[in-house]
């Protein structure tokens, strides 16, 4: 598989800090890269779209990083 084809999601409830990482990611890798600030948001996306890899914050409001990785499994 190629870099390209990999997909990457990043989320994290502070949007500044979400899009940072998944822009840093996206410049210095050239892989796909999707953040969200929303748990909800990033799960319901995964469901349509799979990831090669989650990189997540663990204390999120609504659903914490370990039970939004839990239901994407």
């Amino acid at each position: 598989m190629t870099k390209d084809k990999y997909r990457i999601i990043v989320v994290d409830d502070d949007a500044n800090t979400a899009e940072l990482l998944a822009m840093t990611i996206q410049t210095l890798t050239e892989y796909s890269v999707r953040f969200f600030n929303d748990p909800h948001q990033a799960l319901n996306h995964f469901m349509k779209e799979s990831a090669d890899l989650v990189i997540t914050d663990i204390s999120m409001p609504g659903i914490d990083g370990f039970e939004m990785v839990q239901k994407m499994k």
